[in-house]
């Protein structure tokens, strides 16, 4: 079950309803209009993202659940979502290029990269259940479990993995050179000291089997 004292059940809803209706906009914009598809997609895949992140979290770890488990209170997530649509708009609006406005196989490879990354996160959770958790765990508790099978043997931080392509697929599918490199930049040194912080924790919970684990397996981050 999950602790009452940690979910404010209003907090819940209201997230919920925005998300939902964002979602749905989104939708119908895609389907019956003639609206430019990239930001419509976009934040269609934003909807989605921060929809299972929370539904993941109840289906498979629900002890853990919170109402940030949508993680919307991420402010620097927030402000590249701001970042990357202002980007869009004054490249699309005011400074019109035909390799930022028209469907191209950049957009088709950064539409591939959106699936790639929300996959590998929401299997990440579906996979690692209660072992996953959105926040680093500094104390080795009895359901924590070293995961290795499935999605986590083709990366050893598959929920990272996921979400640094996702947003890296945004960029692309939007045609923001910019906030490609910024992003792509940020998160790689961001992850970089996360995952050698986490996997000093993890060596001291699992040991030469984590660290056996780590030389077979790798991130598949750029410059980690």
């Amino acid at each position: 079950m999950y602790d009452p004292a940690k979910v404010d059940l209003t907090t819940v809803a209201l997230k919920s309803l925005i998300l939902g209706i964002t979602l749905t906009v989104s939708l119908l914009m895609i389907i019956f209009t003639s609206f430019q598809l990239q930001m419509p997609v976009y934040v269609f895949s934003i909807s989605i993202f921060h929809l299972s992140e929370f539904f993941c979290t109840s289906i498979f770890n629900l002890s853990e659940i919170d109402d940030d488990s949508f993680i919307l209170n991420d402010t620097e997530l927030l402000a590249v979502y701001g970042a990357s649509t202002l980007e869009y708009s004054i490249s699309h609006f005011l400074f019109p290029f035909p390799w930022t406005t028209t469907l191209t196989v950049r957009m088709y490879v950064g539409f591939l990269i959106i699936l790639l990354g929300q996959s590998f996160r929401s299997l990440a959770m579906g996979t690692a259940k209660e072992s996953f958790n959105h926040y680093i765990q500094r104390e080795h508790k009895s359901k924590h479990k070293l995961v290795t099978h499935g999605i986590y043997s083709i990366s050893r931080h598959p929920s990272y993995f996921g979400f640094y392509w996702l947003i890296v697929g945004h960029q692309l599918w939007l045609g923001n050179w910019l906030m490609l490199v910024v992003c792509a930049y940020k998160l790689g040194n961001f992850f970089r000291k996360r995952i050698e912080f986490e996997e000093n924790y993890l060596i001291s919970f699992f040991g030469e089997e984590y660290i056996n684990y780590r030389r077979r397996v790798g991130v598949w981050i750029p410059t980690i």
